[in-house]
């Protein structure tokens, strides 16, 4: 089945055939699914150093005041 039709039930567009290690989606997925696991790409790990970013603090903006007041 095309990644395009699995993925939106459409047939219309097809996605482009790429492959993550010499392998295509539907193969990773079958043994992903063969393993019951979930598909971890080692070169992007789902962990919070690469998800979420630390680097800024969160500062709430000041109140917007109209041209009347002062």
């Amino acid at each position: 089945m095309p990644l395009q039709s699995t993925l939106s039930g459409r047939r219309s567009v097809q996605a482009e055939n790429t492959q993550y290690d010499g392998r295509s989606f539907e193969e990773l997925r079958h043994e992903c699914l063969q393993k019951g696991v979930l598909f971890e790409d080692p070169d992007f790990p789902a962990t919070d150093s690469s998800l979420y970013y630390s680097g800024c603090c969160y500062h709430p903006g000041r109140a917007v005041k109209s041209n009347d007041e002062k």
